[in-house]
């Protein structure tokens, strides 16, 4: 990669970062050109000439969330599919406690649809890992065959979004973390999981 092109993607990554922060705090409506352009300390003529519409500055953000509609591309577990679930999970959370590009993505999901019909659909992927790993768990006997694994996935990535919530308007967000990690947890033992086994899980 040439000068140019290094300094091109440093700026496309620093007007990103401001973008999720300006999503993040504003929302996507309140959010303007302008004021990504501020936060990120260029020219608004630069924020422009890199993103035709806020839409696609939205998609960016949401894409570098999901990447292939995974959530931050996680890697799968060594360790089987249920210690997929666990780990993947914890990843994410610790995500949304670090990283506004996290918290920014599912705000712009639920507060603007995207207009770009090739920008990742924000949970497609991560159901499908899920409900993939819950297949292959109950093929392994470690969790109760005859599970409606696509419902499941469903149920769990709905935990994680709406805890998320939750303890966001409780202005509990310390508490985010351990809350989604317990009650993923006890689903799994609910669907016949080894609750120790899913313990030592770290």
């Amino acid at each position: 990669m040439g000068i140019r092109e290094e300094q091109r993607a440093a700026t496309v990554a620093r007007i990103l970062e401001a973008a999720g922060a300006e999503f993040e705090d504003r929302g996507y409506e309140a959010t303007s050109y302008g004021s990504i352009a501020t936060r990120a300390g260029v020219a608004k003529s630069l924020v422009s000439y890199h993103f035709a519409t806020k839409a696609e500055i939205a998609a960016s953000v949401v894409a570098e969330a999901f990447p292939q509609g995974t959530f931050f591309g996680t890697e799968p577990s060594p360790d089987g599919p249920l210690a997929d679930i666990v780990q993947s999970t914890a990843y994410v959370a610790r995500q949304f406690a670090t990283n506004p590009l996290a918290r920014a993505s599912l705000r712009i999901v639920n507060e603007h649809k995207l207009t770009d019909p090739n920008a990742p659909r924000a949970y497609v992927g991560w159901v499908a890992r899920i409900s993939d790993n819950l297949r292959r768990a109950a093929a392994l006997g470690q969790i109760t065959i005859g599970v409606d694994t696509h419902r499941e996935a469903t149920v769990l990535v709905g935990l994680f979004v709406g805890l998320r919530y939750v303890t966001d308007t409780l202005d509990e967000r310390e508490r985010f973390t351990d809350i989604v990690m317990a009650s993923i947890r006890q689903r799994l033992v609910y669907l016949g999981a080894d609750e120790g086994a899913l313990a030592r899980v770290a």
